[in-house]
């Protein structure tokens, strides 16, 4: 994880700080799904980051960071590794929200790395999309599923282009039809109920079916 800003030991709004949470997030998402994980934590300086990942190279076979690749003036990864830098990774914005920085390349030692956000939603669902398919066993099935609230995906998709993600959970619709619920809430209060991935914007059928595309999680 990068950020000169980031501390365990943040109190709520304490100026200047942010608590860390995507290492941990990532962590259990990654024991999850059967492996082991590492947290090593860089400031905002290119030299920093690069012992870092020196360090995360020498026992890992995937290397993730988060934070860094958007367009601010402190985004360390993408001016170390990016065009400007090593030219080792390439990054892009997709038409994705939340999480449309993305990016990916191979370290010095050929080990390869996928760059996430840093917003800890825009983590988790690049986490879910991009990182998991890399993983043992992780491929994700997408698949269609009855949309109990058509309305509400239109609503929360709207002057939205591309492809929109929020929290869902499968339930029992009527006659024991299988359907996605949208989880109301915002940031990552619902994803920690969830159980899916709903995918809205471009991926939404609100025709006569009424269904969403669904990434189990």
């Amino acid at each position: 994880v990068t950020g000169d800003e980031l501390t365990e030991d943040a109190a709520p709004g304490q100026e200047g700080t942010v608590r860390e949470s995507n290492g941990t997030m990532l962590a259990a998402a990654l024991a999850a799904d059967g492996c082991t994980a590492r947290m090593l934590r860089s400031g905002d300086a290119p030299a920093a980051l690069a012992e870092v990942l020196a360090e995360a190279e020498q026992d890992a076979d995937l290397v993730l960071t988060t934070g860094g690749i958007g367009h601010g003036a402190y985004d360390v990864v993408k001016e170390l590794l990016g065009p400007r830098g090593r030219n080792s990774s390439e990054f892009v914005h997709l038409a994705l929200r939340p999480g449309g920085p993305q990016g990916a390349g191979r370290l010095p030692g050929g080990t390869p790395v996928v760059h996430l956000p840093g917003t800890p939603v825009g983590a988790l669902v690049g986490y879910h999309l991009f990182v998991r398919p890399l993983l043992p066993g992780g491929a994700i099935a997408p698949h269609r599923l009855a949309l109990e609230d058509p309305e509400g995906l239109v609503a929360r998709s709207r002057r939205r282009d591309g492809l929109v993600v929020l929290a869902g959970r499968a339930v029992t619709g009527e006659q024991g039809r299988r359907a996605v619920q949208l989880l109301p809430g915002r940031r990552m209060a619902p994803y920690g109920c969830a159980d899916a991935l709903v995918l809205g914007g471009a991926a939404a059928d609100t025709g006569a079916e009424s269904t969403a595309l669904v990434v189990p999680l």
